[in-house]
């Protein structure tokens, strides 16, 4: 058998040829042809795995990238909200707070009461079709 890329004389077929009856006219009997394989694997099959494992980094980045992304705006949206506080959070404030919110308990019902006759009040208002008596905001 002769090797087809290189001419050389061969008992059997090297990794990566095989044996085929020659079709040319300088050739007669059987010569060894690439096969098609790439370490083994034929193209269809390297395509196919080459598919699988880009399609498996780019989603491990994109979860990574993900992960960061969300951990950085959870620190950024935290680091936002103690720094744009208005109130001011000193132990003896928020002490009178509490103080302050334990006199409105008892009326805690009333309130809520109160709240709910307005809300019902205003939703009837809207079901009426009374738009010029109310502008309609989120509840």
């Amino acid at each position: 058998m002769i090797v087809f890329s290189t001419r050389k004389c061969v008992n059997t077929c090297p990794f990566g040829y095989k044996p085929t009856w020659s079709t040319y006219s300088e050739y007669m009997g059987l010569i060894c042809i690439p096969n098609g394989n790439f370490m083994g694997l034929s193209y269809d099959l390297l395509a196919i795995l080459t598919g699988v494992i880009t399609g498996t980094i780019l989603c491990i980045i994109f979860i990574i990238v993900s992960l960061i992304y969300f951990k950085y705006r959870r620190k950024k949206s935290t680091s936002s909200i103690e720094s744009n506080s208005d109130i001011e959070d000193s132990p003896e404030k928020r002490k009178e707070f509490f103080k302050k919110l334990e006199t409105f308990k008892p009326s805690a019902q009333s309130f809520l009461d109160m709240l709910n006759d307005t809300r019902k009040r205003m939703r009837d208002l809207h079901n009426e079709g009374d738009n010029c008596a109310i502008k309609r905001t989120d509840l």
